[in-house]
């Protein structure tokens, strides 16, 4: 029998079987094919477990605080994606960091309405200030944000 892949004959010790529920599809492949398929797999799924750790430690975070700390990883993706993987003060650089737009120490804590995506740069710019009184960030930038957290209340 011949892998479904790469078209290499294989003895029926060398078979492997897998399946795919997206495709409703079963093949039969050779140990390199099999070994690509899982790999992809593999690295697809430590990807995610490594943005849910990211995400778990700014809650972690929230916690030992006493804040609310109800934020998703769906929740993140969605904010990420509204603001196009780039940061959401400058709108250049792409994403570095989970950035409270009101401080921790402030007291609003790690929830969908109070996380953006930043960059570095911007992140050290606004520190852990209040964004009214942040001076290194344009204030139409401030408010762009603050109107885009208005509208998931």
């Amino acid at each position: 029998m011949n892998c479904n892949r790469c078209k290499v004959f294989m003895p029926p010790k060398e078979r492997y079987i897998t399946y795919d529920p997206q495709k409703k599809l079963r093949e039969i492949l050779c140990y390199p094919c099999y070994s690509a398929i899982t790999d992809a797999r593999n690295k697809k799924r430590i990807k995610a477990l490594a943005a849910n750790n990211y995400i778990h430690t700014h809650l972690g975070r929230a916690r030992r605080l006493g804040l609310p700390a109800t934020l998703t990883l769906d929740q993140w993706n969605k904010t990420k994606a509204y603001f196009n993987f780039r940061c959401a003060y400058c709108q250049h650089a792409p994403i570095e960091c989970l950035e409270h737009f009101v401080p921790l120490e402030l007291g609003l804590g790690t929830v969908w309405e109070n996380v953006v995506p930043a960059c570095s740069l911007c992140n050290r710019r606004k520190n852990n200030l209040h964004p009214a009184i942040v001076t290194k960030i344009p204030k139409a930038d401030i408010e762009r944000v603050r109107e885009y957290l208005l509208t998931l209340c």
